[in-house]
């Protein structure tokens, strides 16, 4: 798999499986934008690199969480959330590369690394 010049070094990790899974994600807005359906690193391409090559990585994937509720409780706590909208996205082994990747915030958190001519967000349903 070719994929993008920005992504670093053994990027997504060898551990990344292609793989068919319901997980949620925070949008902006429902329809998608063209932001939605980016990563950090498409979104800020001149940001300065992450020093550590892991958050490098992750940055050039998408979030997605596995659990509803964490998202929910991650919207009351986090200001940045508060008025985001929760999506649904059926994710399939033609989607990309999903790695589980817990955080501090939210221990549901995923990356999922979208193979190059993959649109995200066409399987994708408002839930709120």
């Amino acid at each position: 798999m070719k994929w993008p010049e920005y992504f670093p070094e053994d990027c997504p990790p060898e551990d990344a499986e292609a793989t068919t899974r319901t997980l949620f994600r925070f949008a902006d807005k429902f329809p998608l934008g063209e932001r939605d359906r980016k990563s950090k690193r498409e979104i800020n391409p001149d940001k300065e690199p992450f020093g550590d090559k892991e958050l490098e990585c992750k940055a050039c994937g998408l979030s997605l969480f596995s659990d509803l509720e964490a998202m929910r409780e991650m919207m009351k706590r986090v200001k940045g959330f508060r008025q985001s909208r929760i999506i649904r996205c059926h994710i399939t082994e033609n989607d990309g590369l999903l790695k589980e990747t817990p955080g501090m915030q939210n221990k549901s958190h995923c990356t999922l690394w979208i193979f190059p001519g993959v649109s995200f967000g066409d399987s994708c349903e408002l839930v709120e």
